[in-house]
Order: C-alpha cells, then sequence, then structure tokens
C-alpha cells in the first residue's frame, strides 16, 4: 500500500469491532468525492460488505458514548483470516 499510515492496515486481516464482531477487510477504495479520504473496504461474517473512512476505521472509541468499550480503537487487528477446508 503506498499511502500513509496504510502499513498498519492488514488487507485479509481480521479485525474485531469494540462491539464485539468480526470483520475482514478485503481492500481500500478512493471516495470519488473526496480523494483525500480513503474507504476501507470490509467484510461480515454474513457477507455484507461495509465502507468506512481510513481515519474513522483506525481511530479510537467515543469514551464519552462508549465508556464500557473493552478496548481503545474502534477496529482492532486479530489477526489473518483462517480459511474453513
Amino acid at each position: 500500500m503506498s499511502c500513509i499510515g496504510f502499513d498498519t492496515l492488514h488487507i485479509g486481516g481480521q479485525y474485531r469491532h469494540f462491539k464485539g464482531d468480526i470483520y475482514t477487510v478485503i481492500g481500500v477504495a478512493n471516495d470519488v468525492d473526496d480523494m483525500s479520504s480513503p474507504l476501507v473496504i470490509y467484510i461480515d461474517a454474513g457477507g455484507i460488505l461495509w465502507a468506512r473512512r481510513f481515519a474513522d476505521f483506525m481511530g479510537e472509541v467515543d469514551r464519552e458514548r462508549y465508556p464500557d468499550a473493552a478496548q481503545d480503537t474502534r477496529f482492532k487487528y486479530i489477526g489473518e483470516r483462517v480459511e474453513e477446508v
């Protein structure tokens, strides 16, 4: 990945959302309305695709809204996706 900060994003990696669900990052996309704010594209266990601005994806949990969150970041890398055989 050639963009600043993307060295911390693992394409194909699994991430736990601070509310507990697990997602797999499948890529990064350009926002046609704001090329300076790339989007992280990720998928949930049910096959639904999601997109979130990179800064928000890698950002911290809002402690005022979620004071009891178990992790500090919105998404936490938990490892590479393991394919079931």
